[in-house]
């Protein structure tokens, strides 16, 4: 037995990211770069666990992208075996959707169990497909039945092993639970067990993050960056050697993509406009020291341009409509080189309720600020007064250039007083 096939997920074909052609570009090239590394490694099957396109209304352009990379496939004899995803799946009252117009014409394989009333049925060709003695079994996006069905999967697929047993291959669009902190929800290793030792590899998309667990379920992350938000994730596929029965070789190989850099400016002790500018100019000028070699040494220079965001944070010391975001945004263009530069304001107005702001000198305004944040925590609420003037003190020696062990000595003198129960003033 030796069957090779590459794992894909998440390709999301036609994703305009904030409305560029180059985005659009990016998505479509990314899919081609994952195709001709299954022609170079000669695999034996392709699987797309869900979601080829990016929406169900699919764009003259992006449908042919997905037909000239399959029909690659197809012309070196390589089985493409896919599942419906969230994204990819007929809507409302839609009869059939672009992954059903790609399988009619024999693109891809579309895999789905027979449901029936009272079940399922995994009926070959329809439900699975067999590939040198390895079974390929597809399940679409279910959602919240996602369970309940794969409980009966784990039955049926039992039943096929018990006649002629395979080394069996579930492709299925779903997460596991806990693997992105910021997506609740999930299948559960409760929810899996059953299929374990009857599945020796569980193909799964949705997640846009490559993860393995236990060395049989395999999650290979999105081609490209969907979002920000999972821009510190590798992408890649995973390229499987079947060498066994129980046995099998999973690699993830990293594909090529657009960088994501996230520039952070925290605006706590910004007490004006001009100190933000100020703080921002010189995170913008670290970023852009190590954003320029990356994109000038790659030798594809438009590929390596990329796409940037200042994010602030924390509270906000002014009122936020003396916040000048278009002259942030032009420090960036001015400073990086990229496809695509935003900010985003992710601050808090600071709480001063009983600080008249308007009327207080730097100084005043300082521990004002730095009180109102002790005040903020409940383990230095009830000594924000004294947490305010140590933080001013400590503030005062970093930029006199103290040495360290003098800082620490101020800390560790604050919290020797707070134990006393003492007053600390600086």
């Amino acid at each position: 037995m030796s069957v090779r096939f590459l794992h894909m997920a998440d390709v999301h074909l036609g994703n305009q990211q904030y409305n560029l052609s180059a985005r659009f570009n990016d998505f479509g090239r990314a899919f081609l770069d994952a195709v001709d590394l299954a022609l170079d490694q000669r695999v034996d099957a392709v699987l797309i666990a869900g979601d080829l396109f990016h929406k169900a209304t699919v764009e003259p352009k992006t449908l042919l992208i997905a037909e000239e990379g399959l029909a690659r496939l197809q012309a070196r004899g390589i089985a493409a075996l896919a599942v419906h995803g969230n994204h990819d799946r007929a809507r409302y009252l839609a009869q059939a959707s672009w992954v059903d117009y790609l399988a009619e014409r024999g693109l891809v394989r579309l895999l789905s169990p027979v449901f029936v009333e009272g079940g399922l049925l995994l009926e070959p060709e329809t439900s699975y497909i067999e590939l040198d003695g390895v079974r390929f079994v597809g399940v679409p996006w279910l959602g919240a039945a996602a369970p309940r069905v794969l409980r009966e999967v784990a039955v049926a697929c039992a039943d096929l092993n018990a006649s002629r047993p395979c080394f069996t291959v579930l492709i299925t669009h779903g997460g596991v639970e806990g693997q992105m902190p910021h997506m609740p929800g999930g299948l559960t290793f409760a929810e899996l067990e059953p299929l374990k030792g009857i599945v020796q590899y569980l193909a799964l998309g949705h997640l846009h993050k490559p993860y393995c667990v236990d060395d049989w379920i395999y999650n290979p992350g999105s081609l490209e960056t969907c979002s920000f938000d999972e821009a510190q994730y590798e992408r890649g596929v995973y390229l499987v050697d079947v060498t066994g029965r129980e046995t099998h070789i999973a690699e993830h190989r990293r594909t090529a993509m657009r960088p994501f850099f996230t520039i952070n400016v925290q605006t706590d002790l910004c007490l004006t406009p001009d100190d933000l500018v100020a703080a921002a100019r010189a995170e913008i000028a670290q970023a852009a020291r190590k954003i320029r070699p990356v994109v000038d040494q790659c030798s594809d220079r438009e590929r390596a341009l990329p796409v940037v965001r200042l994010v602030l944070r924390g509270n906000l010391t002014f009122d936020r409509t003396r916040l000048e975001a278009d002259v942030l945004h032009r420090m960036m263009r001015d400073e990086i080189e990229a496809l695509h530069s935003r900010v985003e304001n992710h601050t808090s107005p600071l709480k001063t309720s009983t600080v008249n702001t308007e009327t207080l000198g730097r100084n005043e305004l300082e521990k004002a600020i730095f009180e109102d944040q002790a005040r903020g925590d409940s383990r230095f609420a009830g000594q924000a007064e004294a947490w305010g003037n140590l933080m001013q003190a400590m503030k005062a020696l970093v930029l006199d250039g103290a040495d360290p062990a003098a800082v620490y000595d101020l800390l560790d003198g604050h919290m020797a007083a707070l134990e006393d129960g003492g007053h600390v003033d600086h």
